[in-house]
């Protein structure tokens, strides 16, 4: 409880004061109090201690008083509270704030909305002078769920924006009251789906009528919408630059969370698959088992291509941007001269999720990011684009 003076300072409202808090305690039964008010505060008390017989029955129940020297200081006020409400951890605390300063009142609310406990205030009817009348006091539980609520909102999209799928979703179910929950649910699954490659529930997920409703994302959504329709349509053919643009969207969604070494395992897999589609879509040639009949023999010496024991040629990525650079391919010849993609990406190998023990370096990953964008994009002119449909909203 805060404890004030009544306005004035005068014995009629001390009195009338200790009174209306009386009510409350009579009401709520409390097996402690803490009292929290300045010197002058202490004569409400005495009053209580006084009234409390005629009121209550009995003696004030346990009791102690916290003085607060500066009550319009707020951390003098709320440093107290806090404190006080952390020692009873393991108990029902109830925050009374009915009487002290606006100071003294404002740090008890703030408390309770911070620790998650219930607040009262007495209220009654008040004489001309503003008093209130003795026994018209009624001790009013405040609802303060909509305050938690937009808290939780504020942290839902929080953990939206930094990717955080899984917390935003058992954040949003905390919430009691808002508007289109349903929509932001199905948000939230929809973006997690795609960041775990699934398209075709994402798609799903976002033309569903409650993320249409979605206000921040009418504008968005279209885009995402045209790059997911071919991405989760199994019998779209030609769909490479959009493989590649989506991957390399979610490297940098790993690097957005310093997840370097996801990042740049995504980034090796985004360069073997530019090669691998390039051979298949310009030369017909698939890595996972070579037709040689497609290639002089002359080709097939200089790039020693061996058959596996179960017969079949398969290319690794060097392997494969060799083949189209002995092809004439403008990407392998780029990357047959590009020395420090290489030396990149062979840091992935020695990586702690390759072969190695070594983490990846922010500065790395970001070199290594420019470096594939700009190899992708001699392959696919509208990368950028493409790229700007793969992007996850903000709210």
């Amino acid at each position: 409880m805060t404890v004030g003076t009544g306005v004035g300072d005068s014995e009629e409202r001390i009195h009338s004061l200790a009174h209306g808090l009386l009510q409350s305690i009579k009401q709520h039964r409390p097996d402690k109090i803490v009292f929290f008010g300045s010197e002058l505060s202490k004569k409400t008390l005495q009053s209580m201690e006084k009234q409390s017989e005629q009121v209550l029955g009995r003696d004030l129940p346990s009791h102690e008083f916290i003085l607060i020297h500066h009550v319009d200081e707020f951390n003098d006020c709320f440093i107290p509270i806090k404190d006080k409400i952390k020692e009873y951890s393991d108990y029902e605390v109830l925050i009374d704030y009915t009487s002290g300063t606006k100071t003294m009142t404002m740090s008890a609310a703030i408390s309770s909305v911070l620790y998650h406990k219930d607040l009262v205030m007495v209220s009654g009817s008040r004489n001309p002078s503003g008093v209130v009348n003795p026994h018209t006091e009624i001790p009013k539980p405040q609802n303060i769920y909509k305050v938690y609520d937009e808290i939780l909102f504020n942290e839902f999209k929080l953990y939206f924006n930094t990717l955080r799928f899984q917390s935003a979703i058992e954040t949003l179910d905390k919430i009691v009251e808002l508007d289109n929950k349903e929509g932001y649910h199905n948000l939230t699954l929809a973006y997690h789906a795609w960041d775990l490659f699934d398209h075709p529930r994402c798609k799903e997920l976002l033309t569903s009528p409650s993320v249409r409703n979605v206000d921040q994302l009418k504008t968005f959504i279209p885009g995402n919408l045209s790059i997911l329709g071919v991405l989760g349509n199994p019998q779209q053919k030609n769909k490479s630059a959009q493989m590649v643009a989506d991957l390399l969207k979610n490297a940098q969604r790993r690097g957005i969370e310093e997840k370097y070494d996801d990042a740049v395992a995504r980034l090796y897999r985004t360069a073997e698959l530019i090669a691998q589609c390039t051979l298949q879509d310009d030369f017909g040639i698939d890595t996972s088992d070579v037709d040689t009949s497609k290639l002089s023999d002359l080709t097939i010496r200089q790039m020693k291509l061996e058959p596996l024991k179960d017969g079949t040629i398969k290319l690794g990525m060097h392997k494969a941007y060799a083949l189209l650079r002995y092809e004439g391919s403008k990407v392998g010849i780029k990357f047959d001269y590009d020395k420090q993609i290489k030396d990149l990406l062979k840091k992935r190998n020695h990586s702690i999720l390759a072969h190695g023990i070594s983490p990846i370096k922010k500065e790395d990953y970001e070199k290594l990011l420019e470096k594939t964008v700009e190899l992708a994009s001699n392959v696919y002119p509208d990368l950028d684009s493409l790229m700007k449909k793969a992007e996850f909203p903000r709210l």
